[in-house]
């Protein structure tokens, strides 16, 4: 009776198939999302790049290709913006899946946790920087310099 209490019915089989499960679905999602943030800061420096040889090294005088580049840069932001918050939501998902298995698995106790360990810390710890929260603020920081540009374009400051 124990057993089936801790494992919620499920065979020991079948609970490593369902953890296997939630951990292939989060490493899946965590290994997109860093190839989003990889491919999004190579396309800004190449954005940035092209930007910088417009407008100094005058190779094209062209104000209007420098609004286009800039505007880009803020359409790009904000959709990796969209991109990053949907796979961090899915990314949560599987936590919260995993974290389920481990407290069927070993109770409150986080001793041999990993995720409801990581939770307990978190709450420890509020205020804490995370991944999202560096992310997201760079792509913010970068559609709003891509807006400034734009204005400095408009207004000949640059």
């Amino acid at each position: 009776m124990e057993k089936d209490r801790i494992t919620n019915g499920m065979s020991p089989v079948e609970t490593r198939e369902w953890l296997e499960l939630y951990w292939n679905y989060f490493q899946l999602h965590s290994k997109q999302r860093m190839k989003l943030v990889q491919f999004y800061l190579s396309l800004i420096t190449v954005l940035f790049g092209a930007l910088y040889t417009v407008h100094f090294i005058n190779i094209i005088n062209s104000i209007v290709l420098e609004i286009i580049i800039c505007v880009g840069s803020i359409v790009i932001s904000l959709a990796f913006l969209g991109l990053d918050y949907r796979t961090a939501q899915l990314i949560k998902y599987s936590e919260d899946a995993i974290k389920s298995i481990e407290e069927l698995l070993f109770g409150e106790s986080s001793q041999y946790t990993l995720f409801l360990y990581a939770e307990e810390q978190d709450k420890i710890h509020k205020g804490r920087t995370s991944y999202s929260r560096i992310i997201q603020g760079v792509e913010c920081l970068v559609a709003f310099l891509g807006f400034v540009i734009i204005l400095l374009i408009a207004t000949n400051s640059l």
